[in-house]
């Protein structure tokens, strides 16, 4: 009797084991998918979402019920996207809150990505965007943590708000001419970003388009820019040089307010309330005959470098006290 008892539980335990084994085995074999556009579908096999397919991807909302993405339920088993050749846009919210996700492979034939469409992926880490999008949509790459680096190509027209709002390990951004504005907030917060290069082109830089970027440590402003909107560059800490072109209308209320450290070199008529509040000085210059005279210091002029060039122009430096004109530069730009 005992023995019989023995084999029953040993049987029972052999079958219990066997279940789970085959329980594991079958979840790492599930395969998700279904459709997300007219002619899309998706596949979410071992941590990898792909999308094929012609055409466009579906917009999505989290306000409708049973609109949001149909792979919403299992985004934390998302750590890879590939978006197969022949898709031609990326949906609104599409890949919110996918926090596993670390690479996205966007096809060249993608030319349009959808607000908010990887909001709130803090561990990507790589991603393209494929020449043809026209335009950085509003909260694309917000709360993108890990992002240290993403190439803007020379298609892209506009970055619209928020775009890159709180991408805290993004170092550097390159703005090609073809854009001409960067909306309100467009990198809020970004604040390892050291560098940023605008190329001609731009018209406007809005409120607070770069404020609290903590490292970013010079700024040449294009020729081609406007209007400097409130607050754009609030609290850039590091900031050391900022140069604003002769052709600037204004620069408004607080832009550079907080940038304790920075020498603002400008020629612009139209100042608002504390623009340059807690700067460490401001360089008044006019342009003339192919040179930049430095016709204004407000700050300890002692503590300043002039550069060799702004923009175009020479630089010279005229020692109003002794009624001499003299050459005071360095490789600063």
């Amino acid at each position: 009797m005992k023995k019989v008892f023995l084999a029953a539980i040993i049987l029972m335990a052999v079958i219990f084991v066997t279940s789970k084994a085959v329980s594991v085995m079958t979840a790492a074999e599930e395969v998700s998918n279904g459709t997300c556009g007219e002619n899309l579908t998706w596949v979410l096999e071992n941590g990898t979402l792909t999308i094929s397919g012609t055409g466009e991807m579906t917009d999505y909302t989290f306000s409708v019920p049973g609109e949001n993405p149909p792979w919403y339920a299992k985004r934390s088993l998302i750590t890879d996207i590939i978006i197969n050749d022949g898709v031609t846009s990326i949906g609104k919210l599409a890949f919110r809150n996918c926090n596993e996700l670390q690479k996205a492979v966007l096809a060249d034939s993608v030319n349009e990505i959808g607000a908010c469409a990887f909001q709130y992926c803090s561990k990507l880490e790589s991603i393209n965007i494929p020449y043809g999008v026209r335009d950085i949509s509003v909260r694309m790459f917000d709360g993108c943590y890990s992002l240290s680096f993403v190439e803007i190509p020379d298609s892209v027209t506009g970055i619209q708000g928020y775009a890159f709002h709180d991408c805290t390990a993004l170092t550097s951004i390159e703005i090609p001419a073809g854009v001409l504005q960067i909306n309100r907030e467009a990198f809020y917060n970004c604040s390892a970003l050291r560098t940023v290069t605008m190329h001609k082109g731009i018209k406007n830089i809005y409120t607070d388009a770069f404020s609290y970027c903590t490292s970013l440590e010079s700024i040449i402003i294009p020729e081609s820019v406007m209007l400097i909107h409130p607050y754009a560059f609030y609290k850039c800490e590091s900031l050391e040089l900022a140069i604003v072109p002769p052709k600037v209308n204004c620069v408004k209320a607080h832009a550079f307010e907080g940038c304790k450290n920075a020498v603002i070199y400008h020629n612009t008529l139209s100042l608002e309330e504390d623009c340059f509040k807690n700067t460490k000085a401001v360089v008044k210059y006019e342009t003339k005959d192919g040179k930049a005279y430095i016709i204004e210091i407000t700050g300890n002029k002692n503590d300043i470098s002039l550069p060799e060039k702004i923009y175009e122009y020479d630089v010279i430096y005229e020692d109003i006290s002794s009624g001499a004109c003299v050459y005071e530069t360095a490789d600063i730009i």
